[in-house]
Order: structure tokens, then sequence, then C-alpha cells
């Protein structure tokens, strides 16, 4: 399905979504089980004023654990390894291109540089920090024993 900005919630619905999950949609917010390449997923849609404006896909195994155990009861958690939120983005963006279009404006790239270099600059102050000191010193002055 491709999605149509603008459309009510009952469209949508009618439109072969189906029926959200009424445990954790709320009144503007409708979010679907789902699965994109085999991996298990939430899309939620936004609506103000019952129009569509926004439509987000969260990877289930990004969320804490105890958020995957409510969610899915009967599957062990899942904890991904460090950077694979990066192959993720490439490998589903596509997916979702596919099943409900080209969005009108991309700002995930620009968003996860930003992440990235947070991280990088998070990362490279530690390091700087351990190379600026010595060993066996703190705070610039020499241990005493």
């Amino acid at each position: 399905m491709k999605l149509i900005w603008g459309i009510s919630q009952e469209e949508l619905i009618k439109s072969g979504e189906g029926l959200p999950d009424p445990e954790i949609s709320k009144r503007d917010t409708l979010l679907y089980h789902s699965e994109v390449l085999g991996e298990k997923a939430l899309i939620a849609y936004i609506f103000a004023s019952n129009k569509l404006i926004r439509a987000k896909c969260m990877l289930s195994k990004y969320f804490l654990p105890d958020a995957q155990r409510l969610l899915y009861p009967s599957l062990p958690p899942k904890i991904p390894p460090l950077g694979e939120c990066f192959r993720d983005f490439e490998k589903f963006e596509k997916a979702i291109i596919v099943k409900y279009g080209k969005p009108i404006r991309h700002h995930t790239m620009r968003f996860l540089t930003k992440l990235a270099q947070m991280y990088w600059n998070s990362l490279s102050r530690k390091m700087q920090f351990a190379w600026d000191r010595p060993p066996g010193t703190r705070n610039g002055r020499q241990n005493r024993h």
C-alpha cells in the first residue's frame, strides 16, 4: 500500500492495514505489528485533526528488553551489536520505500550522521583524556606510593 498523506484513520484501516493494536495505539497514533525483511517491527501512523501526517517504522530489536518482552512475550529479547543500526538503515530503507513509496523529505541520514558524529566526539574525548595523562599520573601529577 502506498501512503496517501491526509487520509483519515478510517481510510487507513479500510485500505488494507487492518485494525491497529488497541493496547498500544493512542488517539492520534495507530500502531501496527508488522515484519520488515523478517524483522519484527512496529509501524506507527500519526494523525493531526484525523489526517495522516507522519509514518514511522520501528524495529523491535532496538527497543529496550522490557518493551520487547511486553510486545512479544513468546520471543526472547534481542540485543543488536553496536553499529548494526547503520547497516540496518540501508537495508530497511529500500524495503520501506518499495512498500510505502519514496518519502518527500529525507532527514534520517542527517540524523544518523549527527548521531555518529556525537558518538565519535564522545569517544575521541575519552581517548584524548586517556592520552593526555601519562600512565601512573593523576590530574597531571605523579601518584604517590
